[in-house]
């Protein structure tokens, strides 16, 4: 969904949210100045995390198009490219690969076990976040538990309510929802990213994914059962 379509009120408050996850998932990750971390999914649709990285860390952002990325961060580099495919980077060239609402929109099976893969490949550490299947108020479509309705009622919301200016796109195409954004389930994140947490963050909206290190999860987010 662009957030753009949104009105500025509603954009405001999403983007306070999205900062508040981001803020406390960074908390499970090992962080010090002048680390190297990979952006992958920096730019459309308001989804960079280069507004939150600390100005001494080299961060890279990775996106099919250059279109929507801006350069605000002191030291960010650009690269086009695909999450299925990071070949350019060699294994653990970062010391932090970041995925920020982006997995969930890579729809085919095939497609989101590569992009899994290659976020492991290319870093030492991983934190991802996703939308929460069960969420009181999805990310995407501001709608009460939106992400596990049956997809003939998301298809009858996303008419009704016009969200994100999707009902002229549903007019044509029933199946365009299904293939813009897939719910996983915990347990199917769990399994992409092998000795991995799983948490619940945020106003219990998403999920993000980072390595099991033994310590209390911050303040605001809960373990989730796999």
């Amino acid at each position: 969904m662009d957030t753009m379509q949104l009105a500025k009120p509603l954009r405001a408050a999403l983007a306070f949210r999205r900062k508040t996850r981001i803020r406390s998932a960074l908390n499970t990750v090992k962080t010090w100045p002048g680390m190297k971390v990979v952006d992958i999914g920096c730019g459309v649709d308001g989804r960079s995390f280069r507004a939150h990285a600390d100005p001494s860390w080299r961060v890279t952002g990775i996106d099919r198009t250059g279109e929507e990325v801006r350069p605000d961060h002191p030291n960010f580099t650009f690269a086009r490219g695909s999450a299925c495919d990071l070949s350019i980077f060699a294994d653990k060239s970062f010391d932090l690969a970041v995925s920020v609402g982006m997995l969930e929109h890579i729809t085919e099976p095939d497609a989101f076990a590569a992009a899994c893969s290659e976020i492991r490949r290319v870093a030492t550490q991983w934190l991802v976040i996703v939308p929460w299947r069960y969420a009181p108020v999805e990310p995407h479509y501001p709608l009460p538990f939106f992400g596990a309705w049956p997809e003939r009622a998301q298809i009858a919301g996303a008419r009704l309510f016009n969200i994100g200016g999707q009902r002229r796109h549903l007019a044509h195409d029933p199946g365009f929802l299904r293939r813009q954004t897939v719910w996983r389930t915990t347990a199917e994140y769990a399994a992409a990213f092998p000795g991995c947490r799983v948490r619940l963050s945020g106003m219990a909206e998403t999920l993000s994914i980072a390595p099991a290190f033994p310590r209390p999860a911050p303040i605001g987010m809960s373990a989730m059962p796999r």
